[in-house]
């Protein structure tokens, strides 16, 4: 009983997976307006009765896939242990890690594709995107803290103001990169280390 509840267990995973990712493929290739239940359940092989039930109603769907994609970037994080390196290394692993998962990583590239779209398209995700900038922007407050406690950046230093800075800047920076598919990306991470080092 225990085995066959189990195997239920990760058959729905698995579905799911499958339907999050066609997802992602669709709204990165074709914006949000485009991911139908029929069609993603299509790309995923799945049927379209499967597809609503597992994923859900449109604004159920995208706040699903937001909470999803979200959840990535904290096990990302935690996988270089942003929170045992120095403040100043942290903000510049956070950095690292933004340039190469806006050029390489499909679900965070769409992270941002729905970030867009909840200014025009979806007004039903905007509060949890809010949500979820403040907390980037407050765990980038903390590592400009640190860095300030440890002395590798001026005492001075607005942390807040700081943070707010460099999240606009690498948010542009992800703007920019679905503007010129990826040209010239990377020599923007200079200007980053710029921001986060700068007096």
């Amino acid at each position: 009983m225990n085995d066959n509840r189990k195997s239920q267990a990760e058959r729905k995973a698995e579905s799911e997976q499958k339907l999050f990712d066609a997802l992602v493929d669709i709204v990165n290739s074709e914006g949000v307006t485009a991911a139908t239940c029929d069609r993603i359940g299509k790309q995923a092989g799945y049927s379209r009765g499967l597809t609503t039930t597992r994923l859900g109603k449109r604004d159920t769907m995208y706040a699903r896939l937001m909470d999803r994609l979200y959840q990535e970037q904290v096990i990302r994080l935690e996988e270089f242990n942003v929170d045992e390196l120095s403040g100043l290394d942290a903000l510049k692993k956070y950095t690292d890690i933004h340039f190469d998962d806006i050029q390489h990583k499909a679900s965070y590239q769409a992270y941002f594709v729905l970030v867009a779209a909840s200014l025009t398209e979806l007004p039903s995700i905007r509060d949890r995107v809010l949500m979820q900038h403040q907390m980037v922007q407050t765990l980038l407050a903390s590592f400009f803290e640190r860095a300030v406690k440890e002395g590798s950046i001026n005492k001075k230093t607005d942390c807040d103001q700081r943070a707010t800075i460099l999240g606009s800047y690498l948010f542009g920076v992800a703007m920019q990169n679905r503007l010129s598919g990826k040209s010239g990306v990377e020599a923007l991470k200079a200007g980053a280390y710029e921001l986060i080092v700068a007096v």
